[in-house]
């Protein structure tokens, strides 16, 4: 299957700038590490008005998650949650930080 990341990613850019309170609900940033196929993204929620931009950077929380997985959750289907239970969704550092993660969650 082709990679669905950039697409997710697209979408959740333009969620960031319509949506400047989304820097002020997370006060943080996420590194996005995409398997299968491989993409890095950074999610840069630290101060108003927010961005999304690929690759790697500092990071408050890194979510390594397959671009199918990430898929599933842009969909709605599960929530982070859901997939880190599962041991689909990995999350190193603030875990705080990925608790508000749920706009990411009916992107696509």
């Amino acid at each position: 299957a082709a990679a669905q990341s950039g697409a997710i990613f697209k979408a959740l850019g333009e969620r960031v700038a319509k949506s400047s309170s989304l820097a002020g609900e997370v006060r943080g940033v996420v590194q996005f590490t995409i398997k299968d196929p491989e993409a890095s993204w950074l999610l840069d929620l630290k101060a108003a008005p927010g961005s999304v931009k690929e690759g790697t950077g500092a990071a408050d929380t890194t979510i390594t998650i397959r671009d199918e997985d990430l898929a599933t959750l842009a969909k709605g289907e599960e929530s982070l949650r859901d997939l880190f239970q599962k041991g689909k969704a990995r999350v190193d550092g603030d875990m705080r930080l990925a608790a508000r993660l749920g706009f990411l969650e009916k992107l696509v």
